[in-house]
């Protein structure tokens, strides 16, 4: 079944967006905001996200997403299937200085990897967060 047919309800105190493979928002490009490189099934499998337009790209190909926000839009839990019998779940947590990016990757339910992204206080991208834009 797609993506795009589960979990479109939210939790209490989030909102929902569902996102078709590759549709990007008016005016606004994607850029890429994590990578990992993983293994399933003896193949090296690249999962690579941007926070700013909810996109999701396995090894290169975009990814049927269905995005939930949460914490007054600084958080981002994205759902999506990888390939047959492999479903993919990114959490990215704004800290509360709102300085850093905790990003994990769940493969199955399982933590598969993370990565954490750190902003400099006079960043372009650290007064978008500090303001709350995205």
């Amino acid at each position: 079944m797609s993506i795009l047919f589960q979990k479109r309800k939210a939790p209490a105190g989030r909102r929902v967006v569902v996102r078709k493979a590759g549709e990007v928002e008016k005016g606004k490009d994607a850029c890429l905001s994590c990578a990992w490189q993983i293994t399933l099934n003896e193949e090296l499998v690249r999962i690579s996200f941007s926070r700013d337009n909810l996109h999701v790209w396995i090894t290169g190909h975009p990814a049927d997403t269905i995005a939930h926000i949460s914490d007054h839009n600084y958080d981002v839990d994205l759902y999506f299937e990888i390939c047959p019998g492999y479903s993919g779940h990114i959490f990215s947590d704004v800290n509360n200085d709102r300085t850093a990016i905790n990003n994990y990757l769940h493969v199955n339910g399982t933590l598969s990897a993370e990565t954490v992204l750190t902003f400099e206080k006079n960043s372009e991208h650290f007064k978008n967060i500090r303001k709350g834009k995205r």
